[in-house]
Order: structure tokens, then sequence, then C-alpha cells
């Protein structure tokens, strides 16, 4: 008569658990993204100051030069 209970007991558990609400979707999000490409030489010996704002370069050296 007690596993009659417990077995009862844990269908009924199962049975509440699983009517939960379904979740809301949610609508994705489209983003954009900017890409841009430096050339830094062939042995990118060049230290180059890029502006991400503007998309343009502000200063570019020698990797040697601060020496």
């Amino acid at each position: 008569m007690k596993v009659k209970n417990i077995i009862y007991i844990l269908s009924l558990s199962t049975i509440y658990i699983s009517c939960l609400k379904e979740e809301i979707p949610i609508e994705p999000q489209i983003r954009t993204a900017n890409v841009s490409q430096v050339n830094m030489g062939s042995d990118y010996g060049l230290q180059i100051y890029f502006n991400l704002e503007n998309n343009s370069i502000v200063k570019q050296n020698i990797k040697t030069d601060w020496d």
C-alpha cells in the first residue's frame, strides 16, 4: 500500500510540473558591423593607429622607429 501511494504522488507531481507555461519568444536583434582592412606590409613592419569611429588611419610609423 505504501508503494502505491508513492507512485501516485510521483505521478501527480510530474503532471503538475509538466504543465508550465511556454516561454514568450523574443524578437532577434539586427546587428550591423563595419569591416575595415589595413595594409601593414608583408613583414608587418608598420605600427598603425586606426580610428574606429572614422574608419581612418590616424598615424603610422615603422615599428623600429621608437628605438
